[in-house]
């Protein structure tokens, strides 16, 4: 996908729904992670979809969530291990959705995965 090319307006097995489209501006905070020491690439991916997509999506306000795992390429370079993408209407609706009582597990486990 081309940055000219858009996502199609219906939920991916690994995306929050988005919002309804519309000409105002959002906020997006775009995550590249990678796993810690000890996880492999697959346990990473694994435990990013099963556990971490859960928590995500239920921070407050949050209008679109979409976890990219970077795939993973045998004797490759690449260190990362994904890139996730969240969307709220404004930075301050992002800013109170992290002091919030979801937000608490959610760090948790980041901190555990990353």
């Amino acid at each position: 996908m081309t940055h000219a090319q858009q996502m199609p307006p219906t939920p991916s097995p690994r995306g929050h729904p988005p919002a309804q489209a519309s000409d105002r501006d959002l906020y997006g905070r775009l995550i590249v992670c990678r796993g810690r020491a000890g996880i492999s690439h697959d346990d990473y991916i694994r435990h990013y979809r099963e556990v971490h997509y859960p928590l995500a999506i239920r921070m407050p306000k949050l209008l679109h969530y979409v976890q990219l795992p970077v795939e993973f390429v045998e004797g490759g370079l690449s260190s990362w291990d994904s890139v996730s993408l969240y969307v709220y209407e404004t930075e301050n609706d992002y800013l109170k959705a992290m002091q919030s009582e979801a937000a608490i597990p959610l760090e948790k486990d980041s901190v555990y995965l990353m």
